[in-house]
């Protein structure tokens, strides 16, 4: 029995799959005891060729899994999922890799811990060769563990916002995934916004390995980084779907208040500064359709316990009174301004 399913989804990356797999073949936990599952989403250039080169080297460890049409990263990691036969699930990034003790230390961690997610921090690495970082000395890594057994434990959780939506740079339960039908939206880019977004509610023991473990690639062509693409107005659909699934689930009753307030973050924030940072021209009908959205399912946002009480930056509260007031094209692009100066 493998210890851990590794799923990739690839796109066109055949500048980096090398890299990546490379990174896992390093692994010291033993490819023995991975099951890496590459998901080749329809490339057109010569991934699936080094895919199959991968597989053709690590017959036992390596499952090569095809797609005829594409369905972008969250069809993809589905189908992975669908496959994955051990216990704990990794998701890796085709163009990222990581340190070659970064599948031990987090399955140690999570057994020693029976964490349902294992989190370790990322480097944002610009490198374009593999590359690892200083050796670690032999003292035990710095490791704290959460457990959330009551309703106002996970709201206290849910609103700390202690670790991000991501999918990689961090190892899962596969038990809490299949039980719970967590997948992630297919077609649409931001995935992992809903994917991460809905996880925190059913884990009840978080574990914190505070070292730098994975390496983030700052791929100015990947699909956060690239400017004025279509797949940023995903968001919004993307976030459409999170609203429906908190309601289907029966989640909204119990935790509303820290649903409006992440929905709050994660959405409304995390659009204004999509539109500030990725795009020439930012497109103001959507920035009106992304504001409808937000009050329609919150029309009465200022009596979230968490805004009454004064538990948002000072900047964040002004962006929020924006939903109240009418916002023409040149007030909206002096707002996008303040938002790129302002960093958030």
């Amino acid at each position: 029995m493998k210890k851990i399913s590794v799923i990739i989804p690839c796109y066109n990356v055949s500048r980096w799959i090398d890299r990546c797999m490379q990174s896992l073949a390093d692994q010291t936990i033993g490819m023995e005891n991975l099951e890496i599952i590459p998901v080749d989403d329809a490339s057109t250039d010569d991934t699936w060729q080094k895919i199959l080169e991968w597989e053709k080297k690590y017959p036992e460890s390596v499952m090569a899994v095809h797609c005829d049409i594409n369905g972008r990263q969250g069809r993809a990691r589905n189908i992975g999922l669908g496959y994955a036969s051990a216990d704990r699930i990794a998701f890796v990034d085709s163009d990222d890799w990581v340190e070659p003790d970064y599948l031990e230390l987090l399955y140690r961690t999570a057994t020693e811990n029976d964490s349902d997610v294992t989190v370790c921090r990322l480097i944002r690495d610009p490198s374009e060769t593999l590359r690892y970082g200083s050796p670690r000395p032999d003292a035990p890594l710095p490791v704290r563990s959460r457990a959330i057994s009551t309703v106002d434990e996970r709201r206290r959780f849910l609103f700390s916002a202690d670790i991000s939506f991501l999918a990689h740079s961090r190892i899962i339960r596969k038990s809490v995934l299949t039980e719970n039908e967590l997948l992630f939206p297919e077609g649409l880019a931001y995935e992992d916004c809903c994917w991460g977004s809905l996880l925190y509610y059913y884990v009840d023991r978080i574990t914190y390995v505070d070292a730098e473990l994975y390496h983030y690639f700052v791929n100015t062509d990947s699909t956060v980084l690239r400017k004025d693409a279509d797949y940023h107005t995903d968001l919004l659909a993307v976030h459409a779907i999170l609203w429906d699934e908190y309601h289907k689930r029966g989640l909204y009753p119990e935790y509303r208040d820290e649903i409006e307030y992440n929905y709050f973050y994660t959405f409304y924030l995390g659009f204004l500064k999509i539109l500030a940072n990725r795009y020439e021209r930012p497109p103001y009908d959507q920035f009106l359709l992304m504001r409808r959205m937000v009050k329609d399912r919150i029309p009465d946002w200022r009596n979230n316990r968490y805004i009454r009480n004064g538990e948002i930056k000072e900047f964040h509260r002004a962006l929020l009174e924006l939903l109240d007031h009418e916002v023409d094209e040149k007030a909206f692009l002096e707002v996008l301004e303040a938002v790129k100066r302002s960093g958030i």
